[in-house]
C-alpha cells in the first residue's frame, strides 16, 4: 500500500509539474506576441491581458478590473465609417455567443485623443465537454496599414485628377492637328498628330488601369448591382464603342431565355469592353471574336464566353495571365501595363463569379466568366 500511494504520489507530482511548465509557456508566448491578448471569461470580465495589450488598450493598474462594457465605452471604439461601434456588435460579444470573429477593423481613442486604427478577432474558448468557457481576443495595430491607404488614397486621387487633365489636353489638340493635317499634303506631320494621339489614348487606358486596380485592392469599390439585361446590355454597349473597337467582328450567340444578370453595369461594360478588346487586339482583322452565355445548371449563374481565332496563348502563359503586370511573352502583344485581366478577375470575383482562359497555340483563346442571375 505505502508502495502505491508513494507512486500516486510521484506520478501526481509529475503531472503538476507538467502542468506548471505548459501554463508557464503559454504565459511566456502570449507575453511574447506582439499583438494585444485579452482572455474575457464567459459573463465578459477581463481575466487576462498581455504587455501588448495593456499598451494599446491603455490599462491602468486601477482599470484592471473593468468589464468589457466599460473598456469599449473608455476607449470611444467607432467603425470605419466614424460612426460609434456597438458593443452588441464587437467581436468579442459575439464570441461569447460562440461565433468566432476575423479581423475586424475599428478606430480607439488614443491618450492624445487621436484615433488608433486597430483589427480586433476573437474565438470563443470551450471546455472539454463543449460549453462556452469564454473568449479570446486579439488586437493588431494596424495604424502603419491605414496610413499606406490613405497615402495610396491621396496617390489615386493625383493620378485620376492631376494626369488626366493635362492629358486629356495633349488628346483634344493632337485630335485637333489631325482634322487640320487631313486632306493636306503635310503627310509627315499628320502621322506626327496620329501618332500623339494614339500614345495619348494609351496613357490613358493604363492611368485608368491603375486606379482601377487600386480601388478594387483596398476593397473601396461599390457596387451597383441591378438587374441587367445581357442582349440589350452587349448591343448598346457595342454601339456607344463603335469609335474604339471594331464591332463589325463582334459576333452575339445569347438565347433569348438567357435570364438576367445581377451586375454592376458600369463594372460589367469594363469587364467586356476588356476581355472584347483583347480578343479584337489578338486575333485576325478577317476573323470575328464570338460573345456567347447560357444558363449554368442548377447554380443560379450565368456563364459568359469570348472567344477568338488568334494566335492563342503560350501554354507557359496560361497560367498566369490573370496575374497583376503580367504579360505574355511569346503569342501576346506586349503593350500596356499588363492590368486588364487582372482587373477583369477582381471585378468578377467582386460579383460573386468566377472567371478562367481557355487556349491551345493557334487555335484562338477563349475567356469565360460567371456572373450570379438576378432572382
Amino acid at each position: 500500500m505505502e508502495g502505491e500511494l508513494a507512486s500516486t504520489i510521484t506520478r501526481l507530482e509529475e503531472s503538476s509539474a507538467r502542468e506548471q511548465l505548459a501554463r508557464a509557456e503559454l504565459e511566456a508566448a502570449i507575453a511574447a506576441v506582439p499583438e494585444g491578448i485579452v482572455v474575457y471569461s464567459p459573463g465578459g470580465q477581463i481575466l487576462v491581458t498581455n504587455a501588448a495589450a495593456e499598451r494599446l488598450l491603455r490599462t491602468t493598474e486601477e482599470l484592471s478590473g473593468e468589464t468589457l462594457l466599460q473598456r469599449w465605452s473608455r476607449l470611444k471604439v467607432q467603425t470605419t465609417e466614424g460612426k460609434p461601434f456597438p458593443v452588441e456588435e464587437s467581436p468579442v460579444v459575439k464570441a461569447l455567443g460562440g461565433v468566432p470573429v476575423p479581423g475586424v477593423p475599428a478606430s480607439i481613442e488614443a491618450l492624445d485623443g487621436k484615433r488608433l486604427w486597430v483589427s480586433i478577432s476573437a474565438a470563443p474558448i470551450r471546455a472539454p465537454d463543449g460549453r462556452l468557457d469564454g473568449a479570446v481576443a486579439a488586437i493588431t495595430d494596424i495604424g502603419a496599414i491605414q496610413t499606406l491607404q490613405s497615402q495610396r488614397e491621396d496617390l489615386l486621387r493625383a493620378v485620376s485628377h492631376d494626369l488626366r487633365n493635362p492629358l486629356q489636353i495633349v488628346l483634344l489638340q493632337a485630335e485637333r492637328l489631325q482634322r487640320l493635317l487631313a486632306g493636306t499634303p503635310l503627310e509627315k506631320e499628320r502621322l506626327s498628330a496620329d501618332r500623339i494621339a494614339h500614345a495619348s489614348k494609351q496613357m490613358g487606358v493604363m492611368i485608368r488601369d491603375l486606379v482601377e486596380a487600386a480601388r478594387v485592392e483596398s476593397e473601396s469599390l461599390a457596387l451597383a448591382l441591378q438587374r441587367v439585361e445581357l442582349s440589350q446590355f452587349l448591343q448598346r454597349m457595342l454601339t456607344q464603342s463603335a469609335g474604339a473597337l471594331e464591332v463589325g467582328r463582334v459576333e452575339l450567340d445569347l438565347p433569348p431565355d438567357l435570364p438576367c444578370a445581377n451586375a454592376d453595369p458600369a463594372r460589367l461594360e469594363r469587364i467586356f469592353v476588356n476581355l472584347i478588346g483583347n480578343a479584337l487586339k489578338y486575333s485576325p482583322e478577317e476573323t470575328q471574336v464570338r460573345v456567347s452565355a447560357s444558363a449554368a445548371a442548377g447554380d443560379g449563374k450565368i456563364l459568359v464566353s469570348v472567344a477568338d481565332r488568334g494566335l492563342g496563348i503560350d501554354p507557359e502563359d496560361l497560367p498566369r495571365i490573370f496575374e497583376r503586370f503580367y504579360r505574355g511573352k511569346r503569342t501576346r502583344k506586349a503593350d500596356g501595363l499588363g492590368l486588364g485581366l487582372y482587373i477583369v478577375q477582381m471585378l468578377v470575383e467582386a460579383h460573386g463569379g468566377g472567371v478562367w482562359a481557355e487556349s491551345r497555340p493557334g487555335e484562338g483563346a477563349t475567356f469565360s466568366f460567371t456572373l450570379p442571375a438576378a432572382g
